[in-house]
């Protein structure tokens, strides 16, 4: 909540250091937040050059291109025995379960060029659909 606080005083203001005084912070402290949003997000949150911050137009990738419900229903009609269990987290977080062995798969949602090293994704040579699953991990 308190991130979002600085996202709208940066936007508002158009100025890092002024929304740092409105909020009453130093502007290294809400810069490293604003920062961290927007790396948890996998999106700039805001256009920066030396002498302005403008708010990006544009789109925060997501999983909603997986119909997630959809593949779950597929899949447990071909393995009924199987046991699946959700979470939620970042992506970068859901990676390294993965390749801990903590999980056995992630929908992630991220911007192109977000390398998963150490996983198969589906953009990997070895990676996408096969005659077994037609689902892409």
């Amino acid at each position: 909540m308190l991130q979002m606080r600085y996202v709208l005083a940066v936007a508002e203001s158009a100025s890092f250091t002024r929304a740092a005084e409105r909020c009453h912070v130093a502007q290294s402290a809400l810069s490293h937040q604003v920062a961290h949003l927007e790396k948890e997000l996998g999106a700039w949150l805001f256009e920066r050059t030396s002498r302005r911050v403008r708010l990006t137009v544009g789109s925060i990738p997501t999983v909603t291109a997986v119909d997630l419900p959809a593949v779950l229903r597929d899949h447990r009609l071909s393995y009924p025995q199987v046991r699946i269990s959700l979470r939620a987290g970042s992506s970068e977080r859901l990676v390294e379960q993965v390749r801990a062995g903590q999980l056995d798969a992630a929908f992630l949602g991220v911007l192109p060029g977000f390398r998963t090293h150490g996983v198969r994704d589906r953009n990997s040579p070895t990676g996408g659909a096969s005659k077994e699953s037609p689902y892409r991990i």
